[in-house]
């Protein structure tokens, strides 16, 4: 039995006619017939009881053609997954703006490396927004720090972040102390600071910082910018917090970078997705390239497959 076959049965019932089925399948009427006559030996059963004016399906006709149906859609719904696997795909990746500046020079070509034939295109906005678009099913991916508020995404570690101390580098202290040294927060408990909004995941985990050293932090300064946080510190508008990512240009951003004392100056930072996504082997290609440049692989993570 032959697809070929299914479909000339399928055809007959439609128009109710092998001539009429014939010239819709662009055969000869007695080809299309003598393979309808194959088929009803091969399955020792009449299709369809024919007359002079008339063609009638038998029930086992209704029901061959109902499964015949069903079995050239399979056919035709795993021939198109396998054409896709062949073409070019595109992964819709979300990230804020300042982690993209850092992050994509390094991550995009591993991607490319490793995945060719995926083109990503990338959305800069702030993580509540990104998880937002992820669940909304208008990003397939995005890369977000914990934790996460949308309960309907999946996620798997990318990193462990460190926050930092940072000071102007005429700070009385930076003038005394190594960076990179621990410090205890709560020495600068009466210095002004300089926070991200609270709109930023962020900003809990800094008032959580201050709390834990016994004071409540004089905030001075206030945006959404990780790059004018760090600009105001070395002005001296403030002390703040920064990420590890700033470590090596800390020097050229005129500030000086501190460990926290107390080991919970820390957050995930992990990629986001859709369970039911469609795209789940170009978000697993993706995430792999992530982790292969940070050199993470944590086994908290979730299999996506």
């Amino acid at each position: 039995m032959q697809l070929q076959e299914m479909r000339y049965a399928v055809a007959v019932m439609e128009h109710r006619s092998f001539t009429k089925a014939a010239d819709a399948l662009f055969v000869s009427q007695p080809a299309l017939s003598q393979s309808i006559g194959r088929l009803e030996h091969e399955l020792n059963t009449i299709l369809f009881i024919r007359d002079r004016n008339h063609l009638y399906p038998t029930q086992a006709g209704i029901l061959f053609v109902e499964e015949a149906k069903r079995i050239l859609q399979m056919a035709d719904d795993l021939r198109e997954t396998m054409r896709g696997l062949c073409r070019t795909t595109t992964l819709s990746v979300g990230i804020s703006n300042y982690y993209g500046q850092h992050y994509l020079p390094k991550i995009v070509p591993r991607f490319h490396e490793q995945c060719p034939e995926i083109n990503v295109t990338f959305t800069e906005e702030i993580s509540l927004t990104l998880e937002t678009l992820t669940v909304d099913k208008r990003l397939d991916l995005a890369m977000v720090p914990f934790p996460i508020m949308k309960e309907e995404l999946q996620s798997s570690v990318l990193k462990e972040e460190e926050l930092y101390l940072a000071l102007p580098e005429f700070h009385p202290w930076a003038q005394t102390h190594k960076p990179l040294t621990t410090v205890s927060l709560s020495d600068f408990k009466d210095d002004g600071w300089v926070f991200l909004n609270k709109k930023q995941r962020v900003a809990a985990l800094a008032y959580q910082l201050c709390e834990v050293a016994g004071f409540t932090p004089r905030v001075t300064f206030e945006t959404m910018n990780w790059d004018t946080v760090i600009n105001m510190i070395s002005i001296g508008m403030g002390i703040g917090f920064v990420p590890d990512i700033i470590l090596p240009l800390s020097d050229t951003q005129k500030i000086r970078c501190y460990r926290i004392a107390g080991g919970i100056a820390h957050r995930s930072y992990a990629a986001v997705w859709r369970a039911d996504s469609p795209k789940l082997r170009e978000i697993d290609c993706y995430i792999k390239a992530c982790q292969s440049v940070f050199g993470t692989l944590s086994s908290d993570n979730k299999n996506i497959h």
